[in-house]
Order: structure tokens, then sequence, then C-alpha cells
């Protein structure tokens, strides 16, 4: 009954906003605005005030695979308008004088977490000539000047759970940001589609399954506006949604996720690596974009490994790439001289067992020819100490950073040892306080000897152990540059070759 009810509605919504726009076509984008508005004020009232979202179902299967969407899917009391609606809106706000569109890009730029995604499918950007003092502090307090960005994006609770979202917190910002700049409500020049207001007013409550979409306006001054067209980027910091509204807002991270940032192109260019970026395992290096990728060697593995415990690890994806860090990064990177090489393994703990379990705080190593490398604590994205209660499952990304010149010597073309533990949570007992007060030092010395061999002891981890035989893509040679796999055969006949010449030549001087 109750979808019956909405899409009556929307038949007569359409039909309404067909005829409304028919015969104020002459009147001008002011009248456009205020008439407009003044039709979903009225028409929003007669929508059943529960079917806010339309439960959608989200495909978690494909990390690299794009998300669909239209404005059927989404029902709100306020009616989502097309994006050039809202652009002619802002075009003839009375209180902005637009110069020119600077940069427009409509591609899906998406952040996938345990819980939720957070999708960007258009990208505006409006240079701003000059604004009214009312709004100084839309724009930085900037001295007149500065930039508009609209934004279309799409929040999707992906979980079985309710959680509140903090599109407050939607902030966007750059590397070497002195300022972030928070979603504007007085910049946006509609009175619907305001993804902001549209969370707000439910206080940012999302039930599983469903999705909800709207605009973001971001006011920005001219200091930070000049940083972003040189960078060709900015993102949007991304806070993990509260699983309560009695929790802190901005919090750093939670089981539902972590603050992350999602960065946008605004240049062409920036916007074909960004999109590249959204098919590599989602390492710190990835979304942080500390530089770029150049893949080796990538698969999608799916092998599962279950313990006697009936904790499974799944061993998802793996991947290898040369990567080359931005000047801003380049001092993490100091100690190879002569460029690295980056392993990531994405895998997932299923909790079947009875024990709470530590998935992050678990390693993990490779062994390639022998030699065993483990995981990079820096390149990791999420924070220690999540706890994963039984009958749940967690994916973990793992990094590993590798020697270029040792990788192409001694690792290149064997096969990829991989060993991932994960830790339980331990229930550490002791003597109270008072009893601990009367031992001696010599005692109290030989108690904590005793707890840690029980510890020990007692001490419970999974382990799963994996041979990858990768699919070589690229051959890093002795100039440390790739070449593709399959022409490796000739480079090292020509080296085999030299040699030998050598090896000639020097037997002829000695004769």
């Amino acid at each position: 009954m109750v979808k019956q009810h909405n899409s009556i509605i929307n038949k007569g919504l359409k039909k309404g906003l067909g005829l409304m726009l028919a015969s104020i076509c002459l009147i001008g984008c002011d009248s456009i605005t205020s008439g407009y508005d003044d039709f979903i004020e009225n028409s929003a009232n007669e929508i059943d005030n529960s079917s806010q979202l339309t439960s959608v179902q989200a495909d978690t299967s494909d990390e690299g695979s794009v998300m669909e969407s239209s404005t059927d899917d989404f029902i709100d009391t306020r009616l989502v308008p097309e994006q050039s609606m809202v652009e002619n809106a802002l075009l003839a706000k009375e209180e902005i004088t637009i110069d020119e569109q600077v940069f427009s890009l409509s591609q899906n730029f998406i952040q996938k977490q345990q819980a939720f995604e957070v999708s960007v499918d258009t990208i505006t950007m409006f240079e701003v000539e000059e604004f009214d003092e009312s709004l100084d502090s839309e724009f930085n307090f900037s001295t007149n000047k500065g930039s508009i960005v609209l934004l279309h994006a799409t929040i999707t609770n992906t979980s079985d759970e309710t959680f509140y979202f903090p599109i407050e917190e939607l902030r966007l910002s750059y590397p070497g940001a002195i300022i972030q700049n928070y979603p504007s409500a007085q910049l946006y020049p509609m009175e619907s589609g305001n993804l902001a207001q549209i969370l707000l007013a439910n206080s940012g409550e999302m039930a599983p399954q469903t999705a909800v979409e709207g605009y973001l306006v971001y006011g920005i001054g001219r200091e930070e506006t000049e940083e972003i067209l040189d960078l060709g980027s900015f993102y949007l910091t991304v806070v993990p949604p509260r699983q309560s509204l009695n929790e802190i807002v901005g919090l750093g991270s939670n089981p539902l996720g972590d603050e992350l940032p999602l960065y946008l192109p605004i240049n062409d260019e920036n916007g074909q690596q960004l999109l590249l970026n959204t098919t590599y395992i989602q390492d710190r290096l990835t979304t942080e974009w500390w530089g770029n990728k150049e893949i080796i060697a990538s698969e999608d593995l799916n092998a599962s490994i279950s313990t006697d415990d009936d904790v499974k690890i799944t061993l998802l994806r793996a991947e290898v790439s040369a990567f080359t860090p931005h000047k801003s990064y380049e001092d993490a990177f100091q100690y190879f001289n002569y460029g690295q090489v980056i392993v990531s393994i994405e895998y997932e703990v299923t909790n079947n067992s009875k024990n709470d379990l530590l998935p992050i705080d678990g390693r993990a190593s490779l062994v390639i020819n022998g030699d065993e490398i483990s995981d990079d604590y820096v390149l990791i994205n999420e924070m220690y100490g999540k706890t994963l209660k039984p009958g749940d499952s967690y994916k973990v990304v793992k990094t590993f950073a590798l020697d270029k010149m040792t990788y192409a010597d001694y690792w290149q073309g064997e096969d990829i040892y991989i060993s991932i533990n994960v830790p339980t949570v331990e229930d550490s007992t002791g003597e109270s306080s008072e009893t601990s007060e009367t031992l001696s030092d010599e005692e109290s010395v030989s108690e904590d000897l005793l707890a840690e061999e029980v510890l020990e002891e007692t001490k419970i981890e999974y382990y799963a152990d994996f041979v990858w035989s990768p699919s070589y893509q690229f051959f890093v040679d002795e100039a440390f540059e790739l070449i593709p796999w399959s022409e490796r055969e000739n480079i090292q006949e020509s080296e085999f070759d030299e040699d030998e010449e050598i090896d000639i030549d020097e037997n002829s001087d000695e004769e």
C-alpha cells in the first residue's frame, strides 16, 4: 500500500512540475527559483513521511564497480532537482557574482568502508567574482573573491543496522590546508535537494540497506582556491557514522569505519588517475593518495582457510605495483634509493568462534625466494584495537614496502607465500590491588613472571598460510623501469650475450 501511494504522488509531482516549468520559463531565473521552491513545499506535504528513503540493494561484491542510481530510487519529502536547475539558481543568486565555470565532471568517485559508502558523481567548480558581506564567513573571510564547489553525492548504508551519518562533518580540504570548509546552507540556492538538510532533519538516521542523495555546496576563499587549482584536486574528509545518537560525533574510528579522505579532481588528468585508483586495493597509499601506482601483478583470489575453531580467513585480492610518491611523501621512502615496489593484500576474517578477535592487530608476512618481509604498520589505514564479535566479518588490508633493486634482483617472477595471523581479545585477571600491596618486591616480580607465563600458555591466535603465483604483467629491468613481461626474455638474452662478450674479451687480453 505504501509503495502504491508513493507512486501515485510521484506521478502527480512530475506532471505538476512539468506544467509549472512550462508556465514560468519566460519569467527568469529568480522566479523559477521561488516558484519551484513554493511548489516543492506544497507538494512535499502530501508525501508520506514514513517513506523518506527507498530501500536499495547495495552490491559490495565488486570493489571496482560503479554504483548506478537515479532520482526515482530515492524518495524524500524534499524532491532532489536536476543539476541544471541548481546551477541556474546558483547563478541567479543576488548575493553572489559568478564569473565562470572553472571545471565540471560527471564521473562516479566512491569510497567503500565496512558499513557504508560515500559516492560523488558530479563535480562543478565556479569562480566567484564578488559576494555580499553577509557571506564573508562562507568564503573564509577572503577579500571578495573565491570559488564555489557544487557536488552531487550519495550516502549508502550497506550494513544490516541503523546508523547516524554525520553529514555536517563531510569537510572539504586539501594537503597542507590550514582551514577546512564545511557544507554551506547559506550558499545552497534552493529549498530542496540539500543533502545536509535532508539528513540533519532526521538526525542523520539511515535505515539498513538504504541510500539518500542530494547536493552539497562549499564556499572556498581566494587563496584556498588557488592552492586547489594548483594541486588539481581536493578531498572530502569522510567520518564514520555513529551507531547511536549518544556517541560523540567525529570519532576517527569505530566498528563501522574510519576517518578517511575521498579525493576528487579539478582537472581531467587527475580525474583519470583517481578513477584508476578506485580499482586498486584501498591501502593507505591509495586512499590518502601518497603517489601513483603502476600495477605489476594483480589478482582476485577468494581463497579461504578455516581453523579448527571456525575462524575463516579469506584472501580476497593481492597486487604488486611500482610506486612513485608525490613530492610531499618522498621522505617516507628516503631509504629506498632505487625506488620501491608495493605489495598489498586484502583479506576477510569471519568469526564463527566463541572468542572476540582483533583482526587489525594481527600481523601478516610474505616469504619471497626465502626472504621474509613483514607488513608495514605505517601504511595501515585503520586503527588498532577494533573487536570482531562472534558471527561478524571484517575486511583488512595489509601493505608491504619492498626495495625496488632487491625486488628486481631476487624477488620478481617468484611465488609469494603469505602468512596471516589473527589474535584474540585476552581477558587478563590478577590479584586485587589490596593483595598486591602486601607482597614484597621480590614476590611481586615472581607474580608478574608467573602471570606472563600463564598468559603465554593460554594465548590464542589463528593462522592461515597461502601461496600466490602471480601472473606478472610487467618486468623491472636493470634501469628499474617497467617493461611488458613478454619482453623480458629478449632483455635477459641480450644481457647474457653482453656478459659472454666481456668474458671473451677478457680471455683474449690474457692471451
